[in-house]
């Protein structure tokens, strides 16, 4: 049940990541037709500024799950399985804690930008934790991916990242 409920957090929040990804575009396009007609869009780089902060944050934890993240293991894949073991776990305890740290001052932020009553500059202004909440939710998705993670490999098990390494390396290649 847990396992589901985590699955669907990582594909929703993936989801919205790509959601960013054609807001980006889509208001590319309405500049590009705005300026074609002699008009322009009003804040719309701001916006899409704001599409692009929330697209990378949101996408994190989706693209740890998925494998997206650039793993150098040439010395690790020669070590030992136990070592490899150690070394798998000490890097994730160190990514739970720098990315649990940035969690609670990413969220702590957007308290006080809340509490401080902040708006964004530009023609368009909005309460600035609008575009902002997209941090610290992507971060703590995150922090939650690092931590299951750390679980699977205490467990004994693979971890989901090096498993879809695996799967991508794997994939029979046709050479006509």
């Amino acid at each position: 049940m847990v396992r589901k409920f985590l699955d669907r957090l990582y594909l929703a929040s993936g989801v919205l990541a790509a959601f960013g990804i054609c807001v980006i575009g889509t208001l590319t396009l309405m500049q590009i037709v705005a300026r074609l007609l002699g008009t322009f869009v009003p804040s719309a780089g701001d916006f899409a500024g704001f599409a692009m902060g929330a697209s990378a944050f949101l996408g994190l934890a989706y693209t740890l799950r998925h494998g997206g993240h650039i793993r150098v293991n040439l010395i690790t894949n020669k070590l030992p399985k136990r070592v490899q073991w150690i070394v798998e776990v000490v890097s994730l305890v160190i990514a739970v804690l720098i990315v649990g740290y940035y969690a609670y001052y990413s969220s702590w932020l957007l308290w006080k930008t809340v509490e401080f009553g902040e708006f964004t500059l530009g023609l368009v202004a909005i309460p600035k934790w609008i575009p902002m909440v997209a941090m610290p939710v992507g971060v703590v998705i995150l922090f939650i991916a690092f931590v299951e993670e750390l679980a699977r490999v205490l467990m004994g098990r693979e971890p989901s990242y090096a498993a879809a390494e695996e799967s991508e390396t794997e994939a029979p290649t046709k050479i006509m």
